[in-house]
């Protein structure tokens, strides 16, 4: 399974949510690079921050809540991704520091994955990748909170 990370941000908080993407990437991949949970071989999460206003944030979260199939842009080989989207008011997100947001992606994800809002397919075993995530996800929450106390 791989796992990707991206966000669709206004300018001032791009390069921030940029940041915490690939460290979450960085620090989540090694985990999960070796596992196979079936027919999904990714992850997306897109973090959403580009409007105060809920409906126009929300029209990005809708576009990025599915799960489709992909073309590898190398070997032309087909997969299958899933992304979920997180929606934040980028004004919120300009106020808290770096390892503030991403404990806010990260308590998100958790929270979403409790109702992803889509038809997961049966050939994929979403409760033990759920199960794998959670844990992942709690050790790298623990490791923002040892690091901000340094």
């Amino acid at each position: 399974m791989h796992i990707k990370i991206t966000s669709i941000a206004t300018e001032e908080v791009g390069s921030v949510l940029g940041r915490v993407s690939v460290a979450m990437e960085d620090a989540l991949n090694p985990l999960f690079e070796r596992e196979s949970y079936g027919d999904i071989e990714q992850f997306m999460l897109v973090i959403v921050a580009v409007d105060s206003d809920v409906a126009e944030n929300s029209r990005f979260v809708a576009a990025h809540n599915k799960i489709r199939n992909f073309r590898h842009p190398a070997t032309l080989a087909r997969f299958k991704s899933m992304s979920f989207s997180l929606s934040f008011d980028p004004v919120y997100i300009e106020s808290k520091s770096e390892s503030q947001i991403r404990r806010l992606v990260s308590t998100g994800l958790l929270a979403k994955l409790d109702n992803p809002g889509l038809k997961i397919p049966v050939k994929f075993d979403y409760i033990r990748f759920v199960a794998d995530l959670r844990l992942a996800i709690r050790i790298y929450v623990a490791a923002i909170d040892k690091e901000s106390h340094h």
